[in-house]
């Protein structure tokens, strides 16, 4: 599976549903690497991420306690990570 690196987030949304658009840099097993779109949904208590060229889902799940539709970026890094997610944000 590859790992991505933040290098760019957008709040699109931050109310119910919340909804970040990030640009991030995608390290393959092999080694090699490219800037793609990726997007964060929290809707409902569940969350998702996925590329954003092409709608595919890379990780998604419920939300924990709490977290029903309104959460902040690095909230939404720790559910990415929570459900198996390579992910960072650049410093």
């Amino acid at each position: 599976m590859a790992s991505y690196t933040i290098t760019n987030v957008t709040t699109v949304c931050g109310a119910c549903p919340t909804i970040f658009d990030f640009s991030a840099i995608e390290t393959t097993k092999h080694g090699k690497t490219k800037v793609v779109p990726l997007y964060f949904r929290l809707w409902r208590g569940h969350f998702r991420v996925c590329r954003g060229d092409t709608d595919k889902i890379l990780v998604s799940g419920p939300a924990p306690s709490g977290i029903d539709g309104v959460c902040d970026i690095a909230e939404a890094i720790g559910m990415a990570r929570f459900a198996g997610l390579d992910i960072a944000r650049e410093l």
